[in-house]
């Protein structure tokens, strides 16, 4: 099947942060299973630019908590944006929000998932994969949060995963 390009395009991609600890591992831990311990936090926001082009910033923290000790192994604070630019004319402009949503920010969401699995195949605990995660409740929790409207449990406007058993 042929492919038909998007109207939105891809320009670039930058990681702005990478923060990065290592916290000893005195048990006997077995990875990557581990990782599902850990707590996955993320933010984005989505700003037009003067120049017509669009950011789409994209933080994720993991194993960070803002109370209490990270668990063994990883704690990071990842930030990066995608640069996008978008043909208004061959969109109606009610699926402007929907391409940049179900497009822009899962492209940018995976291109820091793929580079914090690069960076993190050299540590010591080996290759880290942020889990999937439900693009609705993220979306839903940051529109609640930006009309000032109470976000109901498990609508966060931050995507907060723990995949523990």
């Amino acid at each position: 099947m042929k492919l038909k390009p998007s109207p939105l395009r891809l320009k670039d991609f930058v990681v702005l942060r990478y923060d990065y600890k290592f916290i000893a591992i005195v048990n006997d831990i077995s990875f990557p299973e581990y990782f599902s311990n850990y707590d996955y936090d993320l933010d984005f926001a989505i700003r037009q630019n003067p120049d017509n082009t669009i950011n789409i910033f994209v933080k994720i923290l993991i194993n960070n908590p803002s109370a209490g000790k990270p668990l063994q192994g990883y704690s990071m604070e990842v930030e990066g944006v995608g640069i996008f630019s978008l043909d208004e004319n061959a969109i109606q402009k009610t699926d402007k929000d929907t391409l940049l949503v179900n497009s822009g920010l899962s492209m940018t969401i995976n291109y820091l998932r793929n580079f914090i699995a690069g960076a993190t195949s050299h540590f010591p605990a080996g290759r880290l994969w942020v889990p999937s995660l439900d693009l609705r409740d993220l979306v839903a929790g940051k529109k609640a949060a930006m009309q000032n409207e109470p976000v109901a449990p498990g609508k966060n406007v931050k995507h907060k995963r723990n995949t523990k058993k």
